[in-house]
């Protein structure tokens, strides 16, 4: 294997490190700062527009259902109001849950990076191979400027506007399970 031939395999494994890490960089980025709170948005409003569509005429029909006045309604005021409060901000286990994903990838991101300097300094200092890696970041830089700009238009654009059908059907399977055990309660 020939001096060149040795020179492009290091510039290979560099630019794909390089890219692998970039690409790694800038989904953590876009999905921590952009998808994460434009999807929890979303999912509140449509599951806010779904209770104020369904809720009401549920507890309509629950109160008309209570001709012997079984539920007293004060009392199922101050137990939501006890579940509201004890369910404010997210849930601890799953934001530790939450922060172990966001170390875990800052983490990669660092120990690829570290990898990446290993490897550059081997193949230059060690090799004395001419890596061209201003033309190589250069190269990188360019196509993930394009691929970023694309990726960050079609979540704006496409994924974000994309309504699933899922919290819709959670709030039926709640507003059915919810009229069955008042139902149970009443029979």
């Amino acid at each position: 294997m020939s001096s060149s031939s040795s020179e492009r395999y290091a510039q290979v494994a560099i630019n794909s490190l390089l890219h692998m890490i970039i690409l790694l960089t800038f989904l953590t980025v876009l999905y921590f700062l952009i998808i994460k709170p434009t999807t929890q948005k979303i999912l509140n409003e449509k599951f806010s527009e779904l209770i104020e569509q369904n809720g009401q005429s549920v507890l309509q029909n629950i109160d008309q259902s209570d001709t012997n006045n079984i539920i007293d309604w004060n009392v199922v005021e101050i137990v939501a109001q006890k579940y509201k409060d004890i369910n404010q901000g997210e849930d601890p286990v799953i934001e530790q849950h939450n922060k172990r994903i966001y170390e875990n990838t800052f983490l990669t991101i660092v120990l690829l990076v570290f990898i990446l300097i290993i490897i550059i300094l081997f193949f230059k200092f060690i090799k004395g191979y001419d890596l061209n890696l201003g033309e190589i970041l250069m190269e990188n830089i360019i196509a993930f400027m394009m691929i970023g700009a694309l990726e960050y238009y079609f979540f704006v654009h496409t994924a974000s506007k994309y309504v699933p059908t899922m919290p819709s059907q959670v709030m039926v399977n709640v507003m059915d399970r919810l009229k069955y055990q008042t139902d149970k309660i009443l029979s």
